[in-house]
């Protein structure tokens, strides 16, 4: 390889950490600009993103950072299921993944019951209890 040549991959190189620099950066913003600066840390330092549900009033949905970990669905604080609610574009920045899986389950809480994994005995005390809010025996 020529010096020239080897500059120019370096140079690219360069570019292209840049590139995905700035989509991280602008990523990030969005995230922060729907959930907040303070929610936004707390998922940088490890922790999931609730999302209460409009359907079930002690639902909540814990988005967590890793674009492949599944979320988990908690109703008075027992985990009821997880759901696999994942994105196939595997380049982008995890915080528009996390953007995408937010922005999907407030669109349409359904997605997650349609791609879960149920945990029976919890879900079927809660299923009971819907059952007896909406009058179905």
């Amino acid at each position: 390889m020529t010096a020239e040549e080897q500059e120019q991959r370096q140079a690219d190189f360069i570019e292209s950490e840049n590139e995905r620099r700035a989509a991280m950066h602008k990523a990030l913003a969005l995230l922060e600009k729907k959930i907040g600066k303070d929610s936004a840390a707390n998922i940088q330092n490890g922790g999931a993103y609730p999302v209460r549900s409009r359907q079930w009033p002690d639902v909540i949905y814990y988005i967590p950072r890793e674009p492949h970990e599944r979320i988990k669905v908690m109703a008075n604080g027992v985990l009821v299921m997880e759901s696999c609610l994942v994105t196939t574009d595997y380049n982008l920045p995890w915080p528009d993944v996390m953007l995408q899986r937010i922005l999907a389950l407030e669109a349409d809480e359904t997605i997650v019951a349609a791609t879960g994994v149920v945990h029976q005995r919890a879900f079927t005390s809660l299923l009971t209890r819907l059952r007896r809010v909406i009058g179905i025996r």
